[in-house]
């Protein structure tokens, strides 16, 4: 547990570790105290393991299972564990996911150059639907995605709005759009 690398969590609370008011709480709980506000905090505070109670190792192992598209079902019969944990765990992870990808991703820092839009059909048991995605070239790094039941430019312009909010240098982008009659604001 190292103090000096955390942040009080309280938004009000403008405390770090690098100014000494961070300090360890319980070793045992591994918990740190914020000598400015007075709160306690986890060290998975702000991680997918947040109040997780099973070990991290299981935990990474659900969710690596789940994204490979293994059944809810097998991975409860698989390691014993209730089927409500598990949809949890799903959608911590998710939650945890989108919260990275908006602070790392949609934050326009990225320097673009070229990007790849691609459309999608995947078949469901309830019809067709498109999954429109943009990838930054280079890194294969997704920016975004939609889904929508039809394919065309409505859903063109939803994906690539992530490439607007992702990144600089997309004016070669909105020129080629605008030959294909979709205007967009591209940095």
């Amino acid at each position: 547990m190292n103090p000096q690398e955390q942040v009080c969590p309280n938004p009000e609370c403008c405390a770090s570790g690098k100014d000494g008011k961070i300090g360890v709480h319980s070793r045992q709980d591994k918990r740190y105290r914020c000598k400015g506000c007075g709160r306690t905090f986890t060290t998975t505070r702000g991680t997918a393991y947040y109040r997780v109670k099973k070990s991290h190792e299981l935990f990474t192992w659900v969710i690596i299972l789940l994204a490979y598209g293994c059944p809810v079902q097998a991975v409860v019969a698989a390691f014993q564990l209730d089927e409500r944990t598990v949809w949890r765990w799903l959608r911590q992870s998710g939650k945890h996911c989108e919260t990275v990808h908006e602070q790392l991703v949609s934050n326009g820092y990225l320097e673009l150059g070229q990007i790849q839009a691609d459309e999608l059909k995947v078949k469901t048991y309830l019809g067709t639907i498109w999954l429109g995605i943009v990838m930054h070239v280079k890194t294969r790094l997704w920016l975004g995605g939609s889904v929508d039941k039809q394919r065309g430019k409505a859903l063109l312009k939803r994906v690539l709005t992530y490439a607007e909010h992702s990144g600089q240098g997309g004016e070669v982008l909105a020129a080629q759009l605008a030959k294909i009659g979709i205007t967009a604001n591209l940095k």
